[in-house]
Protein backbone atom coordinates (compact mmCIF):
# COMPACT_ATOMS: atom_id res chain seq x y z
CA UNK A 1 0.00 0.00 0.00
CA UNK A 2 1.23 2.94 -0.77
CA UNK A 3 0.35 6.45 0.27
CA UNK A 4 -0.01 9.80 -2.24
CA UNK A 5 -0.35 13.45 -0.70
CA UNK A 6 -1.90 15.85 -2.59
CA UNK A 7 -2.29 19.68 -1.46
CA UNK A 8 -4.99 21.95 -1.99
CA UNK A 9 -4.78 25.89 -2.36
CA UNK A 10 -3.17 27.69 1.04
CA UNK A 11 -5.97 28.13 3.84
CA UNK A 12 -7.87 25.54 2.66
CA UNK A 13 -9.40 23.27 5.59
CA UNK A 14 -11.58 19.50 5.55
CA UNK A 15 -10.54 19.43 2.37
CA UNK A 16 -10.52 16.03 1.69
CA UNK A 17 -13.42 16.10 0.07
CA UNK A 18 -11.87 18.10 -2.84
CA UNK A 19 -8.78 15.90 -2.90
CA UNK A 20 -11.02 13.03 -3.06
CA UNK A 21 -13.30 14.26 -5.76
CA UNK A 22 -9.94 15.32 -8.08
CA UNK A 23 -8.75 11.83 -7.66
CA UNK A 24 -11.88 10.51 -9.05
CA UNK A 25 -12.52 12.10 -11.53
CA UNK A 26 -9.05 12.90 -12.54
CA UNK A 27 -9.69 16.94 -12.77
CA UNK A 28 -7.90 19.88 -11.15
CA UNK A 29 -7.98 21.36 -8.22
CA UNK A 30 -10.53 24.54 -8.47
CA UNK A 31 -12.42 22.21 -10.86
CA UNK A 32 -12.76 19.80 -7.95
CA UNK A 33 -13.41 22.47 -5.28
CA UNK A 34 -16.35 23.83 -7.53
CA UNK A 35 -17.71 20.41 -7.89
CA UNK A 36 -17.76 20.10 -3.85
CA UNK A 37 -19.18 23.24 -3.05
CA UNK A 38 -21.87 22.47 -5.91
CA UNK A 39 -22.92 18.79 -4.44
CA UNK A 40 -21.61 18.39 -0.86
CA UNK A 41 -21.55 22.14 0.61
CA UNK A 42 -17.93 22.56 0.91
CA UNK A 43 -16.81 25.44 2.87
CA UNK A 44 -13.18 26.33 2.65
CA UNK A 45 -13.47 26.67 7.24
CA UNK A 46 -14.89 23.58 7.49
CA UNK A 47 -15.03 20.81 5.04
CA UNK A 48 -18.11 19.26 3.38
CA UNK A 49 -21.36 17.44 4.58
CA UNK A 50 -21.53 13.96 3.03
CA UNK A 51 -23.96 11.75 3.95
CA UNK A 52 -25.01 8.82 1.63
CA UNK A 53 -27.59 10.85 -0.41
CA UNK A 54 -25.42 13.10 -1.35
CA UNK A 55 -22.18 11.00 -2.31
CA UNK A 56 -24.79 8.66 -4.02
CA UNK A 57 -26.74 12.10 -5.77
CA UNK A 58 -23.16 13.31 -6.86
CA UNK A 59 -22.07 9.45 -8.24
CA UNK A 60 -25.34 9.44 -10.27
CA UNK A 61 -24.66 12.63 -11.67
CA UNK A 62 -21.39 12.17 -13.04
CA UNK A 63 -22.64 8.67 -14.19
CA UNK A 64 -20.42 6.48 -12.05
CA UNK A 65 -21.40 3.31 -11.32
CA UNK A 66 -21.03 2.45 -7.73
CA UNK A 67 -21.33 -0.21 -5.17
CA UNK A 68 -21.67 0.32 -1.16
CA UNK A 69 -18.99 -2.04 0.39
CA UNK A 70 -20.02 -2.09 4.21
CA UNK A 71 -16.98 -3.21 6.32
CA UNK A 72 -19.20 -5.66 8.65
CA UNK A 73 -20.33 -6.96 5.63
CA UNK A 74 -17.11 -8.00 4.47
CA UNK A 75 -15.91 -10.09 7.31
CA UNK A 76 -13.98 -8.73 8.85
CA UNK A 77 -12.82 -10.64 12.46
CA UNK A 78 -10.10 -9.07 13.34
CA UNK A 79 -6.86 -10.77 14.28
CA UNK A 80 -6.33 -13.90 15.80
CA UNK A 81 -4.84 -12.87 18.94
CA UNK A 82 -8.44 -11.50 19.07
CA UNK A 83 -10.02 -14.62 17.95
CA UNK A 84 -8.36 -16.69 20.56
CA UNK A 85 -9.20 -14.53 23.51
CA UNK A 86 -12.99 -14.37 21.97
CA UNK A 87 -12.68 -18.36 22.35
CA UNK A 88 -11.59 -18.49 25.08
CA UNK A 89 -14.14 -15.66 26.61
CA UNK A 90 -11.74 -13.55 28.28
CA UNK A 91 -12.37 -10.90 27.07
CA UNK A 92 -16.32 -9.09 26.01
CA UNK A 93 -16.82 -9.02 22.12
CA UNK A 94 -16.88 -5.52 20.35
CA UNK A 95 -17.45 -4.25 17.45
CA UNK A 96 -14.76 -5.06 14.63
CA UNK A 97 -14.37 -2.31 12.37
CA UNK A 98 -12.33 -3.24 8.96
CA UNK A 99 -8.98 -0.71 8.96
CA UNK A 100 -7.08 0.72 5.97
CA UNK A 101 -4.14 -1.81 5.88
CA UNK A 102 -6.78 -5.09 6.19
CA UNK A 103 -9.11 -3.40 3.29
CA UNK A 104 -6.03 -2.91 0.93
CA UNK A 105 -4.65 -6.50 1.48
CA UNK A 106 -8.43 -8.11 0.34
CA UNK A 107 -8.61 -5.32 -2.16
CA UNK A 108 -5.00 -4.79 -4.06
CA UNK A 109 -6.93 -3.80 -7.27
CA UNK A 110 -9.96 -1.64 -7.93
CA UNK A 111 -10.94 2.34 -7.35
CA UNK A 112 -12.96 3.06 -4.01
CA UNK A 113 -14.21 6.15 -1.73
CA UNK A 114 -13.26 5.54 1.83
CA UNK A 115 -14.90 6.82 4.41
CA UNK A 116 -13.96 7.12 8.08
CA UNK A 117 -15.49 9.39 10.93
CA UNK A 118 -14.33 12.43 9.32
CA UNK A 119 -13.15 11.97 6.43
CA UNK A 120 -12.93 10.82 2.82
CA UNK A 121 -9.95 9.49 1.09
CA UNK A 122 -9.57 7.19 -2.85
CA UNK A 123 -7.43 3.82 -3.50
CA UNK A 124 -7.13 3.01 -6.19
CA UNK A 125 -4.93 -0.24 -7.54
CA UNK A 126 -3.19 0.08 -4.47
CA UNK A 127 -2.45 3.91 -3.95
CA UNK A 128 -4.44 5.61 -1.10
CA UNK A 129 -4.52 9.26 -2.17
CA UNK A 130 -5.55 11.85 0.18
CA UNK A 131 -4.41 14.88 2.74
CA UNK A 132 -1.75 12.64 4.68
CA UNK A 133 -3.86 12.32 7.63
CA UNK A 134 -4.33 8.29 6.11
CA UNK A 135 -2.85 5.44 8.28
CA UNK A 136 -2.90 2.28 7.74
CA UNK A 137 -4.96 1.79 10.98
CA UNK A 138 -7.80 4.05 10.78
CA UNK A 139 -11.12 2.25 10.59
CA UNK A 140 -13.48 2.70 7.59
CA UNK A 141 -16.94 2.99 8.17
CA UNK A 142 -18.14 2.69 4.17
CA UNK A 143 -16.24 1.81 1.38
CA UNK A 144 -18.01 2.74 -2.41
CA UNK A 145 -16.21 0.58 -5.19
CA UNK A 146 -16.56 2.75 -8.09
CA UNK A 147 -16.93 0.19 -10.97
CA UNK A 148 -16.40 1.97 -14.22
CA UNK A 149 -13.78 4.53 -13.55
Amino acid sequence: MEFVVKKGSYGDRGNCSVIAIQTLLNVDYDTAKDLSVQHFDYQVTGGALMGKATIEGFFKHHKLAYKLISPRDLGYQGSATYQRKMKDRRVRPMNMQATLSWFCKQYPKGNFWMFTKAHVFCYKDGVVTGTGSESGRMKLRNVYQILDA
